[in-house]
């Protein structure tokens, strides 16, 4: 006798449900993977308003590094056509070379003439001070004489008295330059034989530790001192280079064969050499061969502003990172938020908080992106709520969007600590709140939500 087996079919229900379990549970996962995408298969990446300036092109030429425009929160100097040199804006320090003085707020909007046969310009992101290099290798400078910056007697009793010594005209520093970079309070120098100078001093709001009040305000130099690297006058630094550059903390120069060398903070390893008790590398190292180009904390040459902002902004500067150009064309960088290695710092800012920080102290591949606000909120809007806090950060990260969180003060402890459950990007546009399971909560852009 022939039988037939019925087969037993689940319910539709039942189908209905672990279809509709499938769908959210791979549109999760494919969520997931779009967002990590970035960081799990391509280098973490930088922005820069000048991308070009990362791509190989010829062979190198000092003049295509000459600044001709540069702008800040408080002023901007600019070299026109005919090679004169004119600024305008804060005049606080006497950085405008005219004689004068103004008010801390005072400001000229009319651009001043400053010098004639000018090639290069640059200035303190504070307004402390501005150098210029005339067509025939002359380094001047005007502004805060800070410790003995612009080569004037000082006062080396008050640490809080090293802006009050203004010097209101142009000084001659040095001669026979080729080229001059300014700092937040220092100045790199190449001179026309090769040789590499540096002074003023390089100080970081963030630190190991927190620095002794005695250390944070010596005038002079101490090579030993925790909290500062200070030169009082030009110091020869290096010879036979082709090339140094200057950024608020950390200093680089290439030799005639290709050597890079680096100095100054190296907290997160941004010198590309390994971070040990002293935050500082007092004297140049070498750390890489066959370089064709350095930008110490941000791939810039001239200001991509033509006018002083209303709100300035930040966020195509590396603070603790250094980018190189190899010859072979490849982009390499060092410093925070690369590689795996982790470090606890005590001082975050100018606030008493530790903070801890990935970093790498040798140069790793990198990209490299032309900056754009939309493209950086398009990047936010797909983050999705829920997602978990360190994917956040990596996302961020790998797409040159930097951040901090938020530092909270307790009365009872009268100490300031890093809240985790807080984060904003670098330039404050944008906040993200975390809960106790590290979880997205809420996103938003200058307190609207995306």
């Amino acid at each position: 006798m022939n039988t037939t087996t019925r087969k037993s079919h689940p319910p539709l229900l039942f189908l209905v449900i672990l279809l509709s379990v499938f769908l959210i549970a791979a549109g999760a996962i494919l969520a997931r993977t779009i967002l990590g995408a970035a960081f799990h298969t391509a280098p973490p990446a930088f922005c820069t308003h000048a991308p070009e300036l990362t791509e190989a092109a010829g062979g190198f030429s000092l003049p295509d590094y000459y600044i001709t425009n540069k702008v800040t929160a408080l002023n901007r100097y600019y070299i026109d056509d005919q090679s004169d040199l004119w600024g305008y804006g804060s005049n606080e320090y006497g950085q405008l070379g005219n004689g004068m003085v103004l008010e801390p707020g005072e400001t000229t909007g009319a651009p001043v003439k400053i010098a004639s046969g000018v090639v290069s310009v640059d200035c303190s992101v504070n307004g402390y001070f501005c150098i210029y290099l005339t067509a025939d290798g002359e380094l001047y400078g005007m502004g805060s004489n800070m410790l003995g910056l612009l080569g004037q007697d000082f006062d080396s009793t008050n640490y809080y008295c090293r802006h009050d010594n203004k010097v209101t005209s142009p000084v001659l520093l040095m001669d026979q330059v080729a080229y001059a970079q300014a700092g937040m309070e220092s100045i790199t120098a190449l001179k026309k034989d090769g040789s590499v100078w540096w002074w003023g001093q390089y100080m970081s709001t963030y630190g190991t530790t927190v620095s002794d009040s005695e250390d944070f305000e010596k005038t002079t130099e101490d090579e030993s001192n925790p909290c500062k690297m200070l030169y009082n006058s030009p110091r020869k630094i290096l010879d036979n280079c082709v090339y140094a550059a200057t950024g608020d903390w950390t200093g680089a120069a290439i030799s005639e064969n290709g050597d890079l060398y680096t100095w100054g903070l190296n907290i997160f390893g941004e010198c590309g050499t390994p971070v040990t008790e002293d935050d500082f590398i007092r004297t140049p190292c070498k750390v890489l061969e066959d370089v064709a180009m350095v930008w110490p904390e941000q791939i810039e040459v001239n200001s991509p502003l033509e006018e002083i902002p209303e709100q300035m902004l930040y966020e195509t500067v590396y603070h603790f990172n250094t980018f190189v150009r190899l010859k072979d064309g490849t982009i390499l960088a060092a410093g925070r938020r690369l590689g795996d290695q982790e470090k606890t710092i005590s001082l975050t800012g100018d606030l008493i908080a530790e903070s801890s920080h990935t970093y790498s102290d040798t140069f790793v591949p990198v990209e490299i992106r032309k900056y754009s606000a939309e493209n950086i909120k398009n990047l936010i809007r797909r983050i999705e709520i829920g997602t978990d806090r360190e994917v956040v950060e990596q996302y961020l990260t790998a797409n040159g969007i930097q951040y901090f969180y938020v530092t909270n003060y307790s009365e009872d402890t009268r100490e300031h600590t890093e809240n985790p459950y807080e984060m904003l990007t670098e330039d404050q546009t944008y906040f993200f709140f975390f809960d106790s399971e590290n979880k997205l909560t809420e996103k938003g852009a200058n307190l609207h939500a995306l």
